[in-house]
């Protein structure tokens, strides 16, 4: 994912350091590549500038087989939290590396990098932080970055600042958790299914005291088609349905396909 910001060539010149590399690689491919591409073009200031900031989403890197083993509705509790405590130390790690700006992302949101782009291309869509015969990419070094980049975690914070209080708070949460209070119940499931988001899981007081009888440990699983069933209309991936739907039928869960099918056909409807 990114952030794309068109700057102009005087604003660029101004990055001596970046702009220095793009000038030694616009020479070298005037020289080696004839006439293609940025090797077509007489001057760099001909060409148009952006700063880009790259980032990931922090779901990318769960990996759900180890929360579904089975390819069922069964969840494994230890699995989803062996993950999960993958995520939170990860994000407690990068924290002495990560310069301040990029905290205003967001704790799901990692910067991968920023670069200095000079390109043939004009969309800001088609802009790409890859070498190309069209695309010149430096990235920026963390200990220097320009204005720009400041300004863009700025604007991101502003437009996302509810989701990203919300998460901050969960994440506060969970991180108080002693590992034998991480005995949870999966409330935000669909919620991770629908968006690619990570939800920070923890355990409600009065989960807490309906089960108290009845901890939950090492290898626990919850059937999730109850809540699947239960949740069905805040589904809206229809490839997610459509799997439900084939695994509904094996298990011959007709009332279940039932629900999928109307969903689906509200779906297709809208």
């Amino acid at each position: 994912m990114k952030i794309i910001k068109k700057i102009t060539f005087r604003r660029a010149k101004a990055l001596t350091e970046e702009f220095g590399l793009i000038q030694e690689k616009f020479l070298e491919l005037k020289e080696s590549t004839g006439k293609e591409g940025i090797s077509r073009i007489d001057s760099v200031s001909t060409l148009n500038y952006f700063i880009v900031l790259e980032y990931i989403n922090m779901a990318d890197k769960i990996n759900y087989e180890k929360i579904f083993p089975n390819d069922d509705y069964i969840v494994d509790i230890e699995g989803l939290l062996n993950e999960q405590d993958k995520v939170i130390q990860h994000i407690n790690k990068r924290k002495g590396l990560y310069p301040d700006v990029f905290h205003k992302l967001g704790l799901i949101h990692e910067v991968t990098g920023c670069f200095l782009i000079a390109t043939r291309k004009t969309n800001l869509h088609n802009v790409s932080t890859k070498n190309t015969k069209n695309t010149i990419s430096i990235k920026i070094k963390n200990s220097s970055l320009p204005r720009e980049i400041v300004q863009m975690c700025d604007e991101f914070h502003i437009v996302k600042s509810e989701f990203i209080q919300k998460e901050e708070e969960h994440f506060r949460r969970f991180n108080k958790l002693s590992f034998e209070e991480q005995d949870i119940i999966l409330q935000n499931i669909l919620q991770n299914v629908n968006t690619g988001s990570v939800d920070f899981f923890y355990t409600s007081d009065s989960y807490v005291h309906k089960n108290q009888e009845e901890p939950l440990s090492g290898y626990t699983s919850v059937k999730m088609e109850d809540a699947f069933s239960q949740n069905i209309e805040r589904i809206t991936s229809v490839e997610f349905l459509k799997s439900l739907m084939d695994k509904a039928l094996d298990k011959e869960n007709y009332e279940f396909c039932a629900k999928i099918r109307d969903r689906l056909l509200f779906l297709e409807m809208k």
